[in-house]
């Protein structure tokens, strides 16, 4: 089963940079016209939290369990098309557990593995993952989880 939110993540990085535009462009002008120095200073404040967040969160997810081995990615929207930051590939029968956390605004989906002597636990951020995909993601889990058990 192939997952991807790449194309919702297309649409969420121009709304993002346009949104980012006009808190500048109003940041300015109320700066310039009204002189209104601690608004503006708000407006800065709001603007390098906004930047902060959306580099440090993951927003792309790719899931690919076609074949024998699990292919998991996570990447921030803003690392480029040709780098992948969080790549994981670990053969299915490795699998031992999932456990999807959701939160009032993060979701995450802990992935447990069998290591050569220990339990790796992989973290991976859904938060923008549509509720319809996650379900999908979900299923697709338990029937690898129940394949393994049978």
């Amino acid at each position: 089963m192939n997952l991807s939110n790449m194309k919702f993540m297309q649409i969420y990085r121009i709304v993002l940079i346009v949104l980012s535009l006009l808190l500048v462009i109003t940041i300015v002008f109320l700066n310039l016209f009204f002189e209104i120095i601690g608004l503006s200073a708000f407006g800065l404040i709001l603007l390098a939290l906004i930047i902060f967040t959306h580099i440090t969160i993951r927003q792309i997810f790719e899931y690919n369990s076609e074949g024998e081995v699990l292919i998991i990615r996570n990447k921030n929207i803003f690392s480029g098309n040709n780098i992948y930051r969080g790549l994981d590939e670990f053969p299915k029968r490795l699998v031992r557990q999932y456990k999807l956390q959701k939160t009032f605004l993060k979701k995450k989906l802990y992935i447990s593995i069998k290591g050569r002597s220990r339990v790796i636990i992989l973290n991976y951020d859904v938060t923008f993952v549509k509720a319809q995909k996650l379900k999908e993601l979900e299923d697709d889990l338990k029937k690898l989880i129940g394949y393994e058990a049978a």
